[in-house]
């Protein structure tokens, strides 16, 4: 019986992630003048959750992890109102470092030639864009929380634009960026940003 409501929750779980990766490629970042180098980041789909060609190769031989890319370059156009910088993630959480650390993935940003910090939570607009279990037949929906709690380990990509999640001045220059989840400290980029 136990089974049957897993199956049925992973199946809803499932369904709604393949609805919002659809939703998420449907908005196009080829409606911005955005240039990048490496180009393959011109590819990506700002805050989506898809695997890219530059997207980070996860190797975690501790069992949890998070690593970035990013361009090395990005041109920014100030007049373009569709502007942003991505990097792309991926991660491997323990339950355990979620269940210790619950807050959101944190984007870092070092501005070097500034020698400011600015840092900014990566939070979904819908905390649960997941539609709740029915109630069937007496069965009590599960929600979740409790189907995470049932899993060693999770793990995503993600493709957040910077500027979405973290407010700062859009300077010129050279940006360290990190993201800290779970506990667990990412590696650093370096991103060069040239504005026309």
């Amino acid at each position: 019986m136990v089974s049957k409501i897993l199956f049925k929750i992973i199946s809803i779980l499932t369904f709604g992630i393949v609805l919002l990766l659809t939703q998420n490629c449907a908005v196009s970042n080829k409606q911005s003048n955005m240039k990048f180098t490496p180009k393959e980041f011109n590819e990506v789909v700002p805050n989506s959750k898809d695997y890219y060609s530059c997207s980070p190769q996860d190797f975690y031989p501790e069992g949890s992890g998070i690593i970035i890319t990013a361009p090395k370059e990005a041109i920014v156009n100030l007049k373009d109102d569709k502007k942003y910088i991505i990097i792309c993630g991926d991660y491997i959480m323990e339950t355990a470092n979620l269940e210790e650390f619950p807050q959101p993935m944190l984007i870092h940003i070092y501005h070097i030639e500034t020698d400011k910090n600015f840092s900014g939570f990566l939070q979904d607009r819908d905390p649960s864009p997941v539609a709740p279990m029915p109630k069937k037949d007496g069965i009590v929906e599960l929600d979740e929380k409790s189907v995470i709690a049932q899993v060693e380990a999770i793990g995503s990509y993600f493709n957040p634009d910077i500027l979405t999640y973290v407010k700062f001045p859009l300077l010129p220059g050279s940006y360290i960026v990190y993201v800290e989840y779970g506990g667990i400290k990412s590696n650093e980029v370096l991103i060069n940003v040239k504005i026309q």
